[in-house]
């Protein structure tokens, strides 16, 4: 290699000579002091007796980090990379370059509280309140492992047995955002203080839970809505207070706020969710993800709803008396963390905008984990491969059935038009799970809720069936679904609307792939578990002892393999810690209760479309089953 010799440029500075890697290491005795401008790594290097050495890096780089789902865009002009977590998990910091500061912007949000339950005579619940919102702008980091703590959905309250949970607390690099306040539920008929606080109950005279429980500037929520004659208030939520409820009818949630951390577009988080009507209709969810009041004429497509998993949002306000009384259950909460990063630091550039962009082998991923739109950007792509997976359904109260996990759809190469190339996204929500039975005999027994569908243009997942309810007659039949719910005292197995025989990875037929929910004959005292998406949920193994969840299917989609569509695990009636719950299937499928406990992850796994665990009970106490969980839409192409 020549020597290198000074260039001055009309008095403007040196010009070195520049080479690539390839050429700078092609050199003969290179002579000690020799500087280059290494074309490969856009850096200045020296060479000296330990060989070549870095002397300054002439790119910006930010910072090196792993944890959550991870994406890259670029905001007015900048670029960025964002870590969404939506359940726990580590923010793990193993480098800080200079270039940027080495600090993150933060949204951290609660869970959301529960939808308060209606009473049995006439008087319908107040919404859950938001989590907590909190942007937290330059936060400086340093190489560490940071733990990450996303705070789950309060549960839904029934008279009499539950008041309507609080959200819990979210936190992330020592700041914390608040759960939201549970709904009213029949003394008191007030709502509980939160992030945002859950709505009141029945009379004008009982207020909304009180915000910004954490006591933080700026505020962190709202307070919930003012309750009215038998209806129940909206629940606050972080941008604006619930609405108080109209005599008869149910108030609506609270206005969330947005953000453009996650993906560089605004997204709107943590909406309160809507009280219960009597006689009249239910309050709307609050924009965000609020879930819809229940209103009172028996009605599964007017049942309160789960707040939106990932987004922190509150359940809607259960009814009464004519329907059920349970209120939705609260989303759970939500971290973004984000950083600047250099130019030549991005994977790519993708063709479209919509969800959470990824980048994996080569290819350009969006996942939506709320509803959104899926916006063609490049004329040239005309073909992606698509995954929808319906939500998970509910499931069944008192040793009641496992719910069904959502269909699968998956397309290897499915046509997509730029012109106009804007296609709605539609994330089906996870079916709530029965409330525990309160012991009269006059209220009926309950099916889990069916998990809703999931849309991308012309692909429908159908949201998975609930599981039956302890009960004679109709009730302890699963309900049909993507995968069937499974029956229970007695009762047959819902339908699954999917095909079977479906395997890992595998392009799914027209009606999506579901297997069938289990029933439990001649067992009076268990539930049959949930279909999943590769098998049919289990039968009792025997007395007193629930069925397992069917299994469900693995994708590799999104990057990595990933297993969906669990079925839930049927409940049984067993007192004794003798006998073991039954076991959810594989992809998230809630564990179904034994008598004697209620497992904390009965519910089917958020954003994996899985069922929710049948309730046990043993008198005198009976148990709900589990919600079931979010569904999912990811779509992917080469770049």
């Amino acid at each position: 290699m020549s020597k290198l010799g000074s260039n001055i440029n009309s008095g403007l500075g040196v010009e070195l000579g520049s080479m690539t890697t390839a050429t700078r290491n092609a050199g003969v005795s290179t002579a000690t002091g020799t500087v280059i401008y290494n074309t490969t790594t856009n850096a200045i290097e020296s060479y000296g007796t330990e060989g070549w050495k870095t002397v300054k890096t002439l790119l910006d780089s930010g910072i090196s980090a792993t944890g959550g789902t991870i994406a890259e865009y670029v905001d007015s002009g900048i670029y960025y990379r964002s870590h969404t977590f939506v359940t726990s998990g580590t923010f793990a910091v193993t480098q800080v370059p200079d270039s940027f500061g080495g600090t993150v912007d933060v949204l951290l949000i609660g869970g959301g509280g529960g939808g308060g339950g209606g009473q049995i005579s006439n008087e319908a619940g107040g919404g859950g309140g938001a989590g907590g919102f909190r942007t937290l702008p330059a936060i400086s980091v340093t190489a560490q492992n940071y733990p990450i703590v996303i705070g789950a959905g309060g549960a839904g309250g029934y008279y009499p047995t539950a008041i309507a949970s609080d959200g819990t607390a979210s936190s992330a690099l020592g700041y914390s955002a608040s759960g939201g306040g549970g709904g009213a539920t029949y003394n008191p008929e007030v709502g509980r203080p939160g992030g945002s606080g859950g709505g009141g109950q029945d009379s004008t005279s009982n207020p909304g839970g009180t915000g910004n429980s954490g006591g933080y500037s700026p505020s962190e929520g709202n307070p919930g809505g003012t309750g009215n004659t038998n209806s129940g208030g909206g629940g606050g939520g972080a941008g604006t207070a619930g609405t108080p409820a109209g005599p008869g009818t149910g108030g609506t949630g609270g206005d969330g706020l947005t953000n453009s951390y996650q993906t560089g577009s605004n997204q709107t988080y943590a909406g309160g969710g809507g009280g219960g009507g009597y006689p009249g209709p239910g309050g709307a969810g609050g924009p965000g993800g609020g879930g819809r009041g229940a209103a009172d004429n028996g009605n599964p497509s007017t049942e309160a709803t789960s707040g939106m998993g990932g987004t922190g949002s509150g359940g809607g306000g259960g009814n009464a008396p004519n329907g059920p009384l349970v209120g939705g259950g609260g989303g759970p909460g939500l971290c973004v963390i984000r950083y600047k990063i250099g130019q030549n630091e991005s994977s790519g550039t993708a063709k479209a905008t919509g969800g959470t962009i990824t980048f994996s082998g080569g290819n350009a991923i969006h996942t939506f984990f709320q509803s959104g739109t899926f916006a063609i950007t490049d004329a040239t792509l005309t073909s992606v491969k698509a995954f929808v997976l319906g939500g998970g359904g509910g499931g069944g109260n008192s040793n009641g059935g496992g719910g069904g996990a959502g269909a699968i759809q998956y397309r290897t190469s499915f046509p997509v038009n730029p012109s106009p190339g804007s296609y709605p996204i539609t994330v089906g929500s996870g079916g709530g799970g029965s409330a525990p039975f309160p012991g009269p005999a006059a209220v009926p027994f309950a099916h889990g809720a069916n998990g809703s569908s999931s849309i991308f243009s012309t692909i429908t997942a159908a949201g998975g069936g609930g599981g039956g309810a302890n009960a004679s007659t109709g009730p302890n039949n699963g309900n049909p679904g993507g995968s069937g719910g499974g029956g229970c005292d007695g009762g047959t197995g819902g339908t699954g609307s999917g095909a079977p025989g479906g395997t890992n990875d595998s392009a799914a037929p027209t009606n999506g792939w579901g297997n069938d929910g289990a029933g439990a004959p001649g067992r009076p005292d268990a539930g049959g578990g949930g279909g999943g998406a590769s098998a049919n949920g289990g039968a009792p193994p025997g007395p007193q002892i629930g069925g397992a969840g069917g299994n469900g299917l693995s994708y590799s989609i999104s990057g990595t393999s990933v297993a969906y569509a669990g079925g839930g695990g049927g409940g049984g009636r067993s007192p004794t810690s003798t006998t073991t719950s039954s076991t959810g299937g594989t992809g998230g499928g809630g564990i179904g209760m034994r008598g004697i406990d209620q497992p904390v992850d009965m519910h089917g796994e958020a954003f994996k479309g899985a069922g929710g665990g049948g309730g046990g009970s043993w008198s005198p106490a009976t148990g709900g089953g589990g919600n079931g969980g979010t569904g999912v839409v990811i779509i992917s192409y080469p770049v």
